[in-house]
């Protein structure tokens, strides 16, 4: 393995560690590490008791050990993503996010992949660290997601 290699892996424990932290006594999310095999969506992210019966949703993890450029609130991660994945990630009909992992302090960074995002990026905001309020505030996006999807489809050709 190299040296991205390692950064790589260890930017994977770490955000298995922060998105499975448990906040107000209990587990919000689950997570799944999908391989290589699944371009550009590193795990399945499942919620833990959600109202919507089952909630689920992708995440793209970038890891660095290159800090951080800027200062303050326009502070951001150096990770990027590229164009090309950041199109593979908006075909997901899931919800889906990239989550950035200082493998140097251990903190992670959310960024949610829209279907307004044009292009790829160099740099991520750390606006939405990924803490309590961060797991709390995602779990019920995706949990309300998934409420608003029709359970079942309205028909089958095997009907």
């Amino acid at each position: 393995m190299n040296i991205k290699d390692y950064i790589g892996e260890r930017g994977e424990v770490i955000f298995i560690m922060l998105i499975t932290k448990w906040c107000d006594s209990r587990p919000w999310f689950q997570g799944q590490f999908l391989g290589a095999k699944a371009e550009a969506k590193d795990y399945l992210i499942t919620l833990v008791e959600p109202t919507s019966g089952d909630a689920t949703c992708y995440v793209q993890v970038k890891a660095t050990n290159r800090g951080y450029f800027g200062k303050g609130k326009n502070r951001k991660l150096k990770v990027g993503l590229t164009r090309k994945s950041l199109t593979k990630l908006q075909a997901t009909h899931s919800p889906t996010y990239i989550v950035g992992i200082d493998i140097k302090e251990e903190r992670g960074y959310v960024l949610p992949i829209t279907s307004s995002m044009k292009k790829g990026f160099s740099r991520l905001p750390t606006k939405f660290p990924l803490n309590c309020k961060t797991i709390k505030a995602m779990w019920k996006e995706i949990d309300d997601y998934w409420k608003n999807k029709p359970a079942a489809p309205a028909s089958s050709s095997f009907s």
